[in-house]
């Protein structure tokens, strides 16, 4: 399914569901905009626009923490924190949510 993915860092395993409507556009130096309906929203530094990438590839959380230590030098916990946060605030502004209806339900047992 495109645009979900398990995220296991830190929030649990929880399925993620990036919003249709959002769009990364490259820009100059490095940077890239984020444009939501057509309009800009944020501008991205690398980083930044390299996991929302992953996240819109359906890659998982942990996938994107190894990839940001492997390409950019960073250390396991500041990618970690780095991912987190990212999903974070795109979730304050609707970009990515919580997909429960994906999130398998575990057995229930009855006595």
């Amino acid at each position: 399914m495109r645009g979900q993915h398990k995220l296991l860092i830190g929030l649990g395993s929880v399925n993620i569901k990036v919003s249709g409507v959002a769009r990364l556009v490259s820009g100059s130096a490095g940077k890239a905009r984020l444009e939501v309906a057509g309009l800009p929203m944020f501008e991205l530094n690398p980083v930044a626009a390299f996991i929302w990438q992953q996240l819109a590839s359906n890659f998982s959380a942990d996938m994107i923490v190894g990839q940001l230590v492997a390409l950019f030098g960073a250390s396991q916990e500041q990618a970690k924190r780095d991912v987190t946060n990212f999903i974070e605030i795109l979730k304050r502004h609707w970009l990515v949510r919580d997909d429960e209806q994906c999130t398998p339900c575990p057995p229930t047992t009855s006595s």
